[in-house]
């Protein structure tokens, strides 16, 4: 799970900006993208699933993350095997 959305969000930030600076120049698709950035993906989520709420938002979410798991399982799942053998599994 951690793979799937970590490849996701860095597909996100890396093409923000590429399509971005087709609809403006260069200057403004890297301010944009920081400022979209800062704020979509940093502030508001952190004041979003803060507070007593954390788990209920979290199983409302669950059905996107697993299907962007299957989405993204060619690439995520090797990576995170591969994460596996060299820093060692889970320990429950």
């Amino acid at each position: 799970m951690l793979v799937t959305l970590l490849f996701c969000n860095a597909c996100c930030l890396e093409a923000l900006p590429i399509y971005l600076s087709k609809a403006v120049s260069e200057l403004w698709a890297i301010l944009f993208s920081i400022f979209g950035v800062l704020l979509a993906g940093e502030i508001i989520p952190m004041a979003f699933f803060t507070g007593p709420k954390q788990i209920q938002i979290a199983e409302l979410l669950c059905p996107v993350v697993i299907g962007l798991m299957y989405l993204t399982m060619p690439v995520s799942w090797p990576i995170a095997k591969l994460l596996d053998f060299l820093l060692g599994g889970h320990k429950i």
